[in-house]
């Protein structure tokens, strides 16, 4: 489950970003259309990377957060996190990947 809540949560913020990039696209379409006079005026000019990436320094995600219910009568003794689904112990590569989480259970 730890895996599967990281992967809706990738994609939750995937389609966020893809939602910044289409909104910017559609407003840099709308300058193109009225001229460049309006295109100074005051509205932010895209860097070659937030271009390229659709997503502005200045856009912000809004944090996903996954509820996973156990329903059942047995207590759950799988792991809760993606780090206690891995092997390792080196603080080097522990350093590395992300802070993934615990499932909570009440």
């Amino acid at each position: 489950m730890a895996v599967r809540n990281n992967l809706y949560d990738a994609l939750e913020y995937a389609g966020q970003v893809e939602g910044a990039a289409r909104s910017h696209r559609k407003e840099i379409r709308r300058r193109k259309e009225q001229g460049s006079a309006e295109a100074e005026e005051g509205k932010h000019t895209p860097s070659a990377g937030e271009f390229l990436s659709g997503f502005w320094k200045e856009d912000r995600l809004i944090p996903s957060i996954t509820v996973t219910i156990f329903f059942s009568s047995k207590k759950w003794d799988g792991p809760l996190s993606l780090f206690e689904m891995m092997d390792v112990s080196d603080p080097d590569v522990l350093a590395c990947l992300n802070g993934f989480s615990k499932i909570r259970i009440a």
